[in-house]
């Protein structure tokens, strides 16, 4: 099967070089991007021709309404090709007649995301925005056939899987970064300067400019600005949301003062359990705290035996 693809820009084929014509060598092809350069078609590209070799392929989006685009996207180009055995809208799965696949994959799939082999490509797309997790559960479809794996991401924080994956080097891993392209026939300087207006600086550098965001939200920043200590009579509510101490998660904590202003925001992330508790204790007990509502779960109902141990306030969950 032969499939001819309109010309790749510069930019994109250095990346279809690397990885297209290489199947079950374990390659690693990261990609970090700003919004509209040509990242969904350099993937579809990818797909086809891994499809061609009759691999079995998936592509992993954030979202199911993103995987039904993308879905929609390859069944409407390859309509007319002969090329097509089946198109199966509600599992989002085409069945070429060589017996390729590309199987379309959601985040909110969750565990569902285990079972299958992936004999060609895995491509994740937008992996800033997919939950560290659900792309472990992922990974291992890759494994017995040696698959190569395509991570290709708008960017978003300095952490988690994708930008751990952009800043690490290794064999057989490629790593490029399409800001070191002009990619202005995209985009007009006028377009540009309508949006760096409009949007929170946080949203433009991350989408417009391809950089990765430093501070903690997209919208509000320098939040503790905004925070200012107690007294030490006044009377502080805590709330606390746990996280496992691995990963990108974090646990956070909040006070709030009897007056309804916040007092302070802390969190903490990669730290073991013992360590956790002890250092929740120690922020609860600088504090003149009066009330403490917890998030009860699987991971919290554990820190909170352990947590009762080391405070004076009730805990509500």
């Amino acid at each position: 099967m032969k499939v001819r693809y309109p010309k790749l820009k510069i930019w994109q084929q250095e990346a279809y070089n690397y990885i297209a014509d290489s199947p079950n060598q374990g390659k690693t092809l990261v990609i970090k991007s700003k919004r509209q350069v040509g990242k969904n078609f350099l993937g579809t590209a990818v797909l086809l021709n891994y499809c061609s070799m009759g691999k079995i392929n998936a592509i992993l989006e954030p979202s199911l309404n993103q995987c039904r685009r993308v879905f929609k996207q390859i069944t409407k180009a390859l309509s007319r090709s002969g090329l097509l055995a089946s198109c199966n809208a509600s599992t989002l799965t085409i069945e070429f007649k060589n017996g390729a696949e590309i199987l379309f994959k959601s985040a909110a799939q969750g565990e569902n995301l285990r079972g299958d082999t992936i004999t060609g490509i895995l491509i994740i797309d937008e992996a800033a925005f997919i939950p560290d997790e659900i792309i472990e559960t992922i990974l291992p479809t890759i494994d017995a056939n040696n698959a190569n794996l395509m991570i290709i991401s708008t960017p978003l924080f300095t952490s988690g899987y994708f930008y751990e994956e952009y800043m690490s080097r290794g064999e057989n891993k490629l790593v490029l970064n399409w800001n070191n392209y002009d990619t202005s026939e995209f985009l007009s300087a006028t377009r540009l300067e309508e949006y760096r207006q409009k949007l929170s600086p946080n949203k433009f550098k991350s989408e417009y400019l391809g950089q990765f965001i430093t501070e903690n939200g997209l919208l509000f920043n320098n939040l503790e600005n905004c925070i200012g200590e107690p007294s030490s009579k006044s009377k502080v509510y805590i709330g606390i949301d746990f996280a496992s101490g691995s990963g990108s998660d974090y646990t956070a904590i909040c006070g709030i003062n009897e007056n309804g202003q916040q007092v302070f925001i802390k969190r903490v992330k990669d730290m073991p359990p013992t360590q956790q508790v002890e250092w929740l204790a120690n922020i609860i007990n600088s504090y003149n705290t009066v009330k403490i509502l917890a998030e009860k779960n699987s991971i919290g109902a554990v820190y909170i035996d352990m947590l009762k141990k080391k405070i004076k306030c009730p805990i509500t969950n």
